[in-house]
Parts: structure tokens; C-alpha cells; sequence
């Protein structure tokens, strides 16, 4: 009883260190997300441009409860043209960050990956043609695009036989 009590304990313990570590997780990313907003991006160059600049999120993935939050700052970065830039440089190495988001075992992190991608390849930053064809490349590689699709074409048609059975039961 008293090693059950104490296994208990420990558990419980554990649980509530996971909680406070993703509410520090949560509030960190949200602090550095106002920044990125506040600045116009500027932080967020300034980060991409000091030496291994990158370094700290690619080292960040490497956990994989931080492919959220690393994805969600890119993804509010990328509305900066200056952020965009910084990113698609050969030296920032930004492509090879977002290859290894867009191969995240979490959804929501892949699929912000995609839209930096996407954002990338629809601005206006000269981005050379091979450059914009590998972003193309990439997203396609991952098949999430034909997974967007099948979860879309299964909400349409739940919610068609949902709009059915409450008709037919009127």
C-alpha cells in the first residue's frame, strides 16, 4: 500500500511538471510571437542573421513537443516580407528547418510548414525557380496536401449524412 501511495505520488508529481512545462512551453511561444508582431519581424531577421541563429530551433526540433511551437513562429514570421528574405537565404539554411518540420510526426506543425512553404513560394522575394520548385517538391513529397483533401471530402460528407438523418427525423 505505501509503494502503491508513493507510485501514486510520483505519478502525480510527473503529471503536473508535464503541465507546468507546457504552460511555460505555451507562454514562451506566445511572448516570442508578440515580439515577432511588435517588431514587424525585425526579431526574428535579427535572429536568422546572427551567427548559428538557426541553430537554437533546428536544436528546438530535436524535442518533438517543440515542432508546434517552432512551426507557429516561423508561420508568424513569414507575413514579414524582411522574414522571408532572411529565411530563403542559402546561409540561413531555412529550407532544411522547414524540411524537417514538414516531416514532423505533429499534423498541426507539418501543415504550418506547408503554409511557410507556401508563403514563400508566393512572395515576392526573387526567390530563384529551382528554389521554388523544391518548396513545391517538398510539400507535394509529404502527401499531406491528398490528406487535407480525404479529411475535407469525409467532413463534407459527414456532415451531409448528419444534415440527412436530422431531416429525415424532423
Amino acid at each position: 500500500e505505501g509503494a502503491q501511495s508513493a507510485h501514486s505520488q510520483l505519478m502525480e508529481n510527473a503529471r503536473k511538471a508535464c503541465d507546468l512545462h507546457n504552460k511555460v512551453s505555451d507562454e514562451i511561444t506566445g511572448c516570442l510571437t508578440v515580439l515577432i508582431e511588435q517588431t514587424r519581424g525585425q526579431a526574428l531577421v535579427s535572429f536568422c542573421q546572427q551567427d548559428g541563429g538557426l541553430e537554437a530551433l533546428r536544436r528546438a526540433l530535436d524535442i518533438e513537443r517543440l515542432h508546434l511551437a517552432s512551426a507557429s513562429l516561423l508561420w508568424h514570421g513569414m507575413q514579414y516580407t524582411c522574414v522571408v528574405t532572411a529565411l530563403t537565404t542559402r546561409a540561413a539554411g531555412g529550407f532544411s528547418l522547414l524540411a524537417r518540420l514538414m516531416s514532423s510526426p505533429d499534423l498541426k506543425a507539418k501543415i504550418m510548414a506547408a503554409l511557410c512553404l507556401g508563403c514563400i513560394v508566393r512572395s515576392d522575394v526573387g526567390l530563384p525557380e529551382e528554389d521554388r520548385q523544391e518548396c513545391l517538391e517538398r510539400v507535394a513529397q509529404t502527401g499531406i496536401l491528398a490528406a487535407l483533401d480525404e479529411a475535407e471530402a469525409t467532413a463534407v460528407r459527414r456532415g451531409a449524412e448528419a444534415m440527412l438523418k436530422s431531416e429525415g427525423g424532423v
